[in-house]
């Protein structure tokens, strides 16, 4: 069977920039304050309808009972009743209702009965118009109520969701790029901050009147925070090396990382013995087609050999160099922050920092050739190591290069070389690609990974830091602070559509509209769902 003929497409692939979002890993969540505030808004606005209807609804039916329209008012006498109507009695049961007072019920038939012997001006007088009072106040309260939840999820919409810095700060893909090579162009800006303040028991004197006139006077103390010094400090960054990704150069990184994931699995299914055998028959005859390919693709089978190596070994002339030493690859795990970092022995640099960790942590083997490997180091601090080393043995007579270490890599030699490039990568993750579907717009974040280049900087930035806040320690109590940014106007968040046409409904005006009305979640929503969620590393190593 040729390997060009075998189905690898239950192997996972690689995240592009254009299928549909099919993991939650491809979004981002609702969030629970969206959720919460949307839900309360709701809420709070069908209670207070219920309410509202229920409370109307009691009035009339009431007010049918004694025979009125209207509540009375105040400038509006109430129509006299006779006293020997049968609203007077004594046989009764509690009122189900508020509007006639603590002393109003109704008996077995649903009359209004009114104990004593109340007059007609009195029932009303002092009924009917204190319970229209306290209807007033309520009615205000609830109103009250409803506008400060409403003006609280309108702040939290356009102020404090993501959506609207998504919305607010829409690229083309030239301006995406444009963008990318100002990020790329600036510096990192490192500031700590401090502030000095105590506490001091402070006195307040109240006068208040009573109702005949009487003043009184009140002392109380109180505990208020005093703020005597404040001050901020930068730390002065002279150079620094970027390696984050533009629009174009994450695509072409993103597609090596994709060829060197398939020739892996090829070159691992070529040596695996199974093209010999694709029935999959065991020994005894019996099927094990249970077992598939995948299992080969992916080095999960415990029986496997390092086919790598041994196609490395019979690789002449392998080189581990790049071609062009100007383009970086992509994590071949995340596919989102630069392989900087190599495993060792192996020399592979295909990782970032985290996932090599991680892999590290789990597996112990390279993910790429599966051997063995015993750390994952810097790939700059490594060079670094290896200069020193040939330096080292050029001055005492050695041949130059000595010291360093070198290993072959038959699979970016072949991608290099237009090999084959079918196949996938044992990541065991599941993928089904859309070949027709795809969405129209990307959201981006901008996570920050700004760190030192070497460790005298590192150094230099801790001693200049403790340096200031000893300097800055003026008062009994300190709160100190450190951020960390770029020299320019930084978006954490935008939205770019590949191509010229923008969807219509991606601006901020009409996420604004849509917050208006109390729609705000479901915009996040299909904003959301019909775009793909990006994580693009700004990563700057400075001195």
């Amino acid at each position: 069977m040729p390997v060009q003929d075998l189905d690898l497409q239950a192997v996972a692939e690689p995240h592009d920039f254009f299928a549909p979002p099919e993991s939650r890993e491809d979004r981002e969540a609702l969030g629970c304050g969206s959720v919460f505030m949307t839900v309360l808004l709701w809420v709070s606005l069908l209670s207070s309808g219920v309410y509202f209807y229920s409370d109307s609804y009691n009035r009339s039916y009431l007010l049918s009972l004694v025979g009125l329209s209207d509540p009375p008012r105040a400038s509006r006498p109430f129509v006299d009743i006779d006293e020997s109507s049968p609203f007077i009695s004594t046989q009764l049961h509690p009122a189900r209702d508020r509007y006639y007072g603590a002393d109003n019920y109704f008996d077995d038939t649903q009359q209004l009965r009114t104990t004593g012997t109340t007059s007609s001006s009195t029932f009303g007088n002092e009924f009917l118009l204190d319970a229209s009072s306290r209807e007033d106040t309520t009615h205000q309260t609830i109103l009250v109520f409803l506008a400060v939840i409403y003006f609280a999820y309108l702040l939290h919409a356009c102020c404090c969701a993501t959506t609207a810095d998504y919305v607010a700060n829409v690229y083309s893909e030239s301006e995406f790029e444009a963008y990318l090579n100002e990020v790329k162009s600036s510096k990192p800006r490192i500031t700590w901050s401090i502030r000095c303040y105590h506490y001091e028991t402070r006195y307040e004197t109240t006068h208040e009147t009573d109702s005949e006139g009487r003043t009184r006077t009140r002392t109380q103390s109180k505990r208020v925070e005093v703020t005597t010094h404040r001050a901020q400090e930068r730390f002065p960054v002279s150079f620094s090396l970027d390696h984050t990704f533009t629009y174009t150069e994450k695509v072409r990184a993103r597609l090596r990382a994709v060829a060197l994931r398939r020739a892996a699995a090829v070159e691992r299914i070529r040596n695996s013995g199974i093209l010999a055998n694709p029935a999959g028959d065991n020994a005894s005859g019996a099927s094990t087609s249970s077992q598939p390919l995948r299992q080969f693709v992916d080095g999960d089978d415990p029986g496997q050999e390092n086919t790598i190596t041994r196609g490395r070994q019979a690789a002449a002339g392998g080189n581990d160099n790049r071609e062009d030493e100007s383009e970086m690859d992509v994590c071949v795990i995340c596919m989102d922050r630069p392989a900087l970092f190599k495993f060792l022995p192996c020399n592979h640099q295909i990782v970032c920092g985290s996932c090599g960790n991680e892999w590290m942590q789990q597996n112990g083997t390279c993910c790429i050739c599966r051997e063995t490997v015993n750390e994952c180091v810097d790939a700059a601090v490594l060079e670094q190591v290896e200069q020193f080393l040939n330096n080292s043995a050029r001055g005492a007579g050695g041949a130059p290069g000595a010291g360093g270490s070198s290993s072959s890599n038959p699979l970016l030699s072949q991608f290099q070389s237009g090999g084959t490039t079918t196949g996938a990568f044992g990541v065991n993750s599941t993928s089904a690609r859309s070949a027709t579907t795809s969405v129209s717009f990307i959201l981006v974040e901008f996570p920050l990974d700004l760190k030192p280049r070497d460790s005298t900087t590192r150094n230099r930035i801790e001693r200049m830091k403790n340096d200031f806040y000893r300097r800055n320690r003026w008062d009994t109590h300190q709160e100190t602070s450190e951020s960390k940014g770029l020299d320019f106007k930084f978006l954490a968040r935008v939205s770019f559509y590949p191509g010229s046409r923008k969807p219509p409904w991606l601006s901020k005006w009409r996420y604004y509209v849509f917050s208006l009305f109390g729609f705000a979640l479901y915009y996040r929503y299909r904003l959301l769902h019909s775009g793909r969620k990006e994580n693009w590393w700004v990563t700057k190593r400075f001195s």
